[in-house]
């Protein structure tokens, strides 16, 4: 008798039914998941940005290395952008550069003409583009796999725009590079060829020579900026200039003494009220932008950065 009942006691031919969810249980896990989201999502998000920030750092590194580069082998020169001034054709003899050896070139109908900023540095970021045209050099720096493409687009940019580095009208001829994607700004006080007067003051053209830059580790090469100036689809830059000795970015955002029109050249958005710049000397840093409602101070936020070096 006794073994029946530890026998049925133990039979496993017939289980017990189990009990499942009841609604208000489950109600209450999909409640308490949807609590965890809420709370892990912006910490993910701001995750996600800090790396794209620091991804773009990473970038404009790489292009400080290769300007760098550049200016090893072509006599301390990195390539010129800007407006050339009208008085000179924008060819090696008009560059004073009748041997090449300053600045990269590519053929234009028959005639040498300075590459954009980006097909500059191809040899030094892992891919050349073709010279042989301004056809085939466009295509090679916008096109959807080009490694250009890819190093001078922010990560965090989420439409980043075509856009010329140089251009000039000689002799009502004008001339302007093969567009290029790029998520930063050049600055033209430091790589243009043309001299500016301001107020009765020479800026004189520094012509991407880089031993004639002044408080280089202090003054902005390239930065993080909306691309500016004309119609978007046709004539856009990739320009920083400034019009004052001393002008700093500070300035520049508050449209205070500078060629730049105010803080909309600016992207707040883009890594959180932060701006990546190359130095002249090609370190890269991140720099917190002013507020939006904030008003200028000599000290505030970008002070010591300069566009043009006292």
């Amino acid at each position: 008798m006794c073994n029946r009942s530890i026998a049925k006691r133990f039979d496993v031919s017939h289980p017990s039914p189990r009990r499942g969810f009841t609604l208000v249980e489950l109600l209450v896990v999909i409640g308490i998941i949807a609590l965890l989201i809420s709370i892990l999502l912006p910490t993910l998000n701001k995750a996600n940005m800090a790396a794209k920030q620091t991804a773009c750092l990473s970038q404009l590194k790489q292009i400080g290395t290769a300007f760098a580069i550049h200016a090893h082998e072509h006599d301390g020169y990195i390539q010129i952008a800007g407006v050339i001034n009208p008085l000179i054709p924008a060819t090696p003899d008009g560059l004073g550069d009748s041997r090449m050896r300053r600045y990269s070139y590519y053929t234009d109908n028959g005639v040498q003409r300075p590459m954009p900023i980006a097909a500059s540095l191809s040899p030094y970021l892992g891919r050349r583009v073709r010279d042989d045209s301004a056809a085939n050099l466009g295509a090679d720096q916008t096109a959807p796999d080009s490694v250009l493409r890819r190093m001078f687009t922010c990560p965090g940019e989420v439409n980043p725009m075509l856009g010329v580095s140089l251009r000039s009208n000689y002799g009502g001829v004008k001339f302007i590079n093969p567009s290029m994607y790029s998520s930063y700004a050049f600055n033209e006080t430091l790589l243009n060829w043309k001299t500016f007067t301001y107020n009765g003051v020479n800026l004189e053209a520094l012509r991407g020579h880089m031993t004639a830059f002044r408080q280089p580790s202090r003054t902005v090469l390239a930065c993080d900026q909306f691309v500016q100036g004309g119609n978007p689809a046709v004539l856009s830059y990739f320009l920083l200039s400034a019009s004052t000795k001393g002008a700093t970015m500070g300035q520049a955002w508050f449209g205070q003494n500078t060629a730049l029109p105010d803080k909309k050249s600016f992207d707040p958005i883009r890594h959180r009220g932060r701006m990546n710049w190359l130095a002249a000397d090609m370190h890269a840093e991140s720099a917190l932008l002013p507020g939006v409602n904030d008003t200028y101070r000599a000290d505030g936020p970008m002070s010591d950065i300069f566009i043009v070096a006292p």
